[in-house]
């Protein structure tokens, strides 16, 4: 069983991510309605615009938080140790090919 302060910093850490899907799901929807505002709806501004504030808010929270978690970090060098060989290596760049696709389909809506 871990120590409680590895198991809050996963949690931190947790969370983080959930919000860093988030911000993908909200670019998903700017995208979308970026390209409905493009063929002249302006009836999907205040969608757009909400969903841009939900992305910078999203941000600003993940910035918040790694900058906490990096500050615990450095105060506790030398003191704690964290379960890093737990990582699995061998799945570091494994959705490299579908981050390209993504990003490549997103170039082909905005044009």
């Amino acid at each position: 069983m871990q120590s409680p302060y590895v198991q809050e910093r996963l949690q931190a850490l947790e969370i983080v991510d959930l919000k860093l899907c988030s911000i993908i799901q909200e670019a998903s929807q700017v995208v979308s309605t970026f390209s409905e505002i493009k063929k002249g709806n302006d009836q999907m501004r205040p969608q757009f615009n909400r969903h841009v504030t939900q992305i910078y808010s999203a941000l600003e929270y993940v910035n918040k938080e790694l900058r906490q978690e990096i500050k615990y970090l450095d105060e506790n060098m030398g003191k704690r140790l964290l379960p890093i060989n737990n990582v699995n290596k061998k799945g570091i760049h494994q959705d490299d090919d579908k981050l390209k696709e993504q990003i490549d389909l997103m170039g082909r809506i905005l044009e």
